[in-house]
This record gives C-alpha cells, structure tokens and sequence, in this order.
C-alpha cells in the first residue's frame, strides 16, 4: 500500500498576498502574533485594498471605515456597524485592535460574525503579543469559539518572528531600497545586538541608514558604533563572564545595567530566562539526537544564540545550572519577604557564581 502523503501546513501569509493580488477577499482575517512589523504591513496592504485606497490618510471621514481598538470596543456597536451597508462603496470594513476576542472580550462575537454581519462587510482582527515566554502555540485558545468562526469563514494567520536567514536577507533588501550595501559582518552584528524583531530593526536600520547619509555601504563598525546592545545580550555576556570566573567584567557588565536604571527584579528575570534556556539547549546537545538547527526551532531562538548558549553551558554541569536557578529562586522569595533588599540579592548571586573555585555550595 502506498504511503499516504502528509499534508502539507497552508501557508496562510501566501493566501492574503494572493487575495490582496486577486482581490478577492475573504470576508475576516485575523493577524496575530510577535512579529509586529509584518503583522502591521499586512494590516495596512489589506485595508488599502478592501477599501480601494491609496494611502491611509484617505481613511479620515471614510464612511466605510470603522475602527475598534480596546478603549472604543463595544459589542453592540459592532453588531449595528455590521449590518449597515456600505456607503456607495462595495464593502464595509471593521479593524479590530488588539482587542482579546479570543477571551473574555470576545463573550457574543462569535453570533455577529456568523449570523449577524452581511456578506458585504469585512473583518481585519489584529492581535499583537509582546511576552517572549509565551510560545506562539499558546497565543490564542483554538478551541474558542470566535476563533472557530474566523478560521471557518476567513483566514487566521500567526506572524512568529523569522528566521535568521529570512531576517538576514529582508536586512539587505531595505538597505538595498534606500541605495545601501550591508556587509555579512554588519548584518550579523546587527541581529546579535537587536534580535531577529524586525521592528525593532526596522528602527536600528533607519538609524544607520540616516548616519551613512553619505556612504553607500553600512559596516561592522557602523553597527558597533550606532546601535545599542538590547539587554538580554548584557545579561548574556554578563553569564558569560560568571560562568568564565572572571569576577571583575561580571560585576562591570552588572555595573552597565545598573547604569541604564535597570531593576535588579528585571535583571533576576533575565537571569532565570538565560539560565532557562540554557539548561534546555544543554539537555539536548547532550543527548546527541537533535542539530543545532533543530534545538533552535525547539527554544525559540536563532541559530547563532544556540551556539552561544552550548559554548556557555559547556561550563556547567546539568546540576549546577538547576542549582543557579534554586538560587534565584530562593532570591526572588528572600526579597518578597523582607529577608534580604533586591540589589544586595542580586550582587550576592553573581559574586557567588562568579567567584574562581566557590564549588557552587549550600546557597544559605
């Protein structure tokens, strides 16, 4: 009997850019997930198109423009717009932003968009997540029933960040717009410092492309001198040098934090969220049994971070790491009960860890 084949996942990205090119539309899409930049041209190509403009400014006074974001959102104007027709136009359309449909927001919605809203009325349902530790599985219950009704009637498409190699050439492709060359150097350097958010590098571009107003090419040393080090990297570099016993460029590196007028709680944060993912990366370099490629995919992080976390875990034992994280988390404790003050904490833990020998003892 011949293999049945699997079924292949629908690319729904390459549906909106089809019904955007066919105009042909769908009557919801719902947008959703981290990558804020994409998720906001797809929102704006849409718009354009659904309502025949040229520019987004034309939408000021534009009868057949209505827009929800959470402070205006109420389900019974939404019904009422939903049933209007459109005003000398062929469609209506409703944004709906950043608005939870999928929980307790969206109690009713479901009924309107499936019963209650005329054929000639469209849906652009925009929903931006911005917490790192959800992964993108969980953003939105699947089982709820307005999700339902928009997969059923519509198209649900979730924007997770890209890959490295899809950043690195969307980096090269913008310079290219704006008359720039980047070399491979400053492109990696780039994402090293900012992370593959490509709204965030969005900014960073601008930056640099505003600073070679002159130049047609942006440069290592350009990156390094024009765009600031986000601080997960501090933090990274900071566990590099604990985990390396070099006291003095942690406590620098700390010193660097500190500096920006960072709570010691946010730095804790990101120490358990490094050591976290270190602890995983680790438990699955040393079974053998996936590629670096594939415990990127599994962490959530790009490539080039995966190799530094194996260089960095490298000097650990699977045991000494999970102690690191007992500790923090006696730490966190300490300071809500009043035992001990949040920066002496925090100093203590990577004086400790940091320390030539300390053989990572009894925390108390």
């Amino acid at each position: 009997m011949a293999e049945k084949k699997k079924e292949q996942p629908t690319d729904y990205l390459a549906v909106i850019r089809n019904d955007i090119k066919t105009k042909e539309f769908k009557n919801i899409y719902v947008l959703y997930g981290k990558e804020v930049f994409l998720i906001n041209n797809y929102k704006q190509a849409l718009i354009k198109n659904i309502l025949g403009v040229d520019d987004l400014t034309e939408l000021d006074g534009n009868l057949n423009y209505n827009y929800y974001g959470d402070a205006q959102y109420e389900l019974s104007s939404v019904r009422e717009t939903a049933n209007n027709m459109p005003f000398f136009a062929e469609r209506r359309l409703i944004v709906i932003e950043d608005v939870d449909v999928f929980g307790p927001q969206g109690k009713g919605l479901d009924k309107i968009l499936k019963t209650e809203t005329l054929d000639s009325t469209y849906y652009i349902i925009v929903l931006r997540y911005y917490d790192e530790t959800v992964k993108d599985s969980k953003l939105i219950d699947t089982s709820n029933a307005v999700y339902k009704v928009c997969a059923e009637k519509g198209v649900v498409a979730l924007f997770p960040y890209q890959s490295e190699d899809s950043v690195k050439r969307w980096i090269a492709s913008t310079a290219d717009k704006a008359g720039k060359k980047v070399t491979n150097g400053a492109g990696e350097e780039l994402i090293r410092r900012v992370g593959v958010s490509m709204q965030m590098l969005s900014t960073e571009l601008e930056k640099l492309i505003s600073y070679k107003a002159d130049d047609d090419t942006i440069t290592l040393d350009d990156v390094k001198e024009i765009s600031q080090i986000k601080l997960s990297d501090k933090v990274f570099d900071m566990i590099g040098a604990m985990a390396s016993k070099n006291q003095n460029r942690a406590l620098a590196l700390y010193g660097d934090l500190v500096g920006l007028q960072v709570k010691p709680a946010k730095i804790l944060k990101l120490l358990v969220d490094h050591y976290t993912v270190m602890l995983t990366v680790k438990q699955l370099y040393d079974k053998g049994e996936m590629t670096r490629a594939d415990i990127a995919s599994r962490v959530k992080k790009p490539p080039f971070a995966v190799d530094k976390y194996i260089s960095q875990g490298a000097k650990y034992t699977i045991k000494e790491i999970m102690q690191i994280l007992d500790d923090i988390a006696q730490t966190t404790i300490d300071q809500r009960t009043g035992l001990m003050k949040e920066q002496l904490s925090l100093e203590l833990i990577i004086v400790k860890y940091s320390t030539a020998n300390s053989g990572y003892g009894t925390w108390r």
